[in-house]
């Protein structure tokens, strides 16, 4: 309610405008999330977060082109933002740029080393291009998430075609 009463008198900090969107996008308020991270971007263009932000939101309307378009305003503004590279990575995949997806999930691993979703991606992104790099991922995942939700058809996988 605060943070409504703010932006209604006017005030121009992107950083209260990132939290109102923040807690209108938790709220699934997506249409005036998106509104509210648009004007903390034109108030502060070169922060980040306000693209990540808003590449949230899109990807959350299933605005994926948009949605691409503000990861990678993000990614280059902060190249070391390893959730970028995971929303990319993502996006990528589903409309099958499977050689990109690859390149997003590579760099999330190497920024993020124990970021496990990555290695797991990425073994899925890999399996019928490059099996023997897929089943390096995928080991990789079970070896970070012993207690993994997904095993079984990771290990069947890796049965059927590692072990070839």
């Amino acid at each position: 309610e605060d943070l409504r009463i703010s932006k209604e008198l006017g005030f121009d900090n992107y950083r209260l405008l990132l939290n109102a969107g923040l807690a209108e996008s938790n709220h699934d308020w997506t249409d005036q999330a998106a509104l509210t991270f648009e004007q903390a971007t034109q108030l502060n263009p070169g922060y980040f977060l306000s693209w990540y932000d808003r590449g949230v939101v899109a990807e959350k309307q299933n605005h994926y082109t948009q949605a691409v378009v503000l990861f990678q305003r993000a990614v280059k503004l902060a190249p070391d933002y390893a959730e970028a590279h995971q929303h990319l990575g993502y996006l990528y995949s589903q409309s099958m740029r499977m050689d990109e997806a690859i390149q997003e999930w590579e760099s999330v691993i190497n920024l993020a080393p124990l970021y496990a979703g990555a290695y797991r991606n990425l073994g899925y992104a890999a399996m019928e291009q490059r099996p023997a790099y897929a089943a390096k991922m995928f080991l990789d995942y079970l070896a970070l998430t012993p207690n993994a939700p997904d095993p079984s058809n990771i290990e069947t996988w890796l049965a059927s075609h590692h072990r070839q």
